[in-house]
C-alpha cells in the first residue's frame, strides 16, 4: 500500500523525468504492483549527498527489505536491502537465474537493473509478495 504521509506527487514527477518509454512502463508496473501489497507501506523518498536520488521504498514495519532508485536513462534500479539479503528467502544466484544484471553492491546489498516491464514482472514474480 501507497503511505499517505508522503507527497503523491512526485509520482508524476518521476516518471516524466524517466527518457525511456520501456523503462517508464516498467515504472508504472512496479509502483502499481507495491499499491496493491496489503503487508508492505511504500513510498517516496528524496535522498543524496549530490543531488537527490527518486529512491521507492518498500517498509514491512520498522524494516526495508527493498527500495528501487529511478534514473533519467540508466532504468531503474532495484535493492535487495539487509533485511531481504539476510532473511534467507533470497539467493543471489537464483537472482541471477532470473534476472543476468543482478550484482552484488561493495556494502553487500544486491541490485537488479530493470529497463523493461518484462524485467519488472520477472523480478516481481521472484519477489513472491502479496
Amino acid at each position: 500500500m501507497l503511505s499517505s504521509e508522503h507527497d503523491a506527487s512526485r509520482y508524476a514527477d518521476w516518471l516524466e523525468k524517466i527518457e525511456n518509454a520501456e523503462t517508464k512502463d516498467a515504472f508504472l508496473y512496479l509502483v502499481g504492483a507495491a499499491v496493491c501489497l496489503r503487508n508492505f507501506q511504500c513510498h517516496t523518498q528524496l535522498k543524496g549527498h549530490d543531488g537527490p536520488l527518486h529512491d521507492f521504498r518498500f517498509l514491512d514495519g520498522d524494516s526495508q527489505p527493498f527500495s528501487f532508485i529511478t534514473n533519467q536513462s540508466k532504468g531503474l534500479l532495484f535493492y535487495f536491502r539487509p533485511p531481504a539479503v539476510r532473511s534467507g528467502r533470497y539467493t543471489l544466484e537464483a537472482l541471477r537465474n532470473v534476472l543476468s544484471s543482478a550484482a552484488e553492491n561493495p556494502s553487500g546489498e544486491w541490485t537488479v537493473r530493470i529497463t523493461t516491464v518484462d524485467e519488472a514482472k520477472d523480478l516481481w514474480a521472484f519477489l513472491g509478495l502479496q
